[in-house]
């Protein structure tokens, strides 16, 4: 996960100015952006996202529709902050198991309910007959 920096913050800031006051830009970002943090955890927080998400959106709608040259610069960015792309989507497990002998099936997991197991083969060896043969 990529970590905001002043630097990113100067470019974004760059982009909405456009010729306009960056210093403005960046001080009304930076002021967006404490105010999601402080809000974060609290009743607060999914309206403030939403109104904080919209009013950017109406932003970058103004700009791109005052400038469409703007549109590859923020391309450029976009790409370069979206996230790096997983091998697995999150969320998703992979287990192994190897090694050893099982003599039955075998589950990995958090949470299991109405299984049946119907055993079939050979039973497991008698663990009881064997000698100790380290001595």
């Amino acid at each position: 996960m990529r970590v905001s920096t002043t630097y990113d913050t100067q470019r974004v800031a760059q982009l909405l100015a456009r010729g306009g006051e960056t210093d403005t830009v960046v001080g009304e970002l930076e002021e967006s952006r404490r105010t999601l943090a402080a809000a974060t955890g609290t009743t607060d927080e999914e309206d403030l996202t939403s109104d904080l998400t919209a009013s950017t959106r109406l932003r970058l709608r103004r700009l791109l529709e005052q400038d469409p040259g703007a549109a590859e610069e923020l391309r450029r960015l976009v790409d370069e902050f979206a996230p790096v792309a997983q091998p697995h989507p999150p969320g998703t497990v992979r287990n192994s198991i190897t090694g050893g002998t099982q003599h039955g099936p075998v589950f990995q997991g958090h949470t299991f309910g109405n299984l049946t197991f119907h055993a079939s083969g050979a039973a497991p060896p008698d663990r009881t007959d064997r000698t100790d043969r380290t001595g």
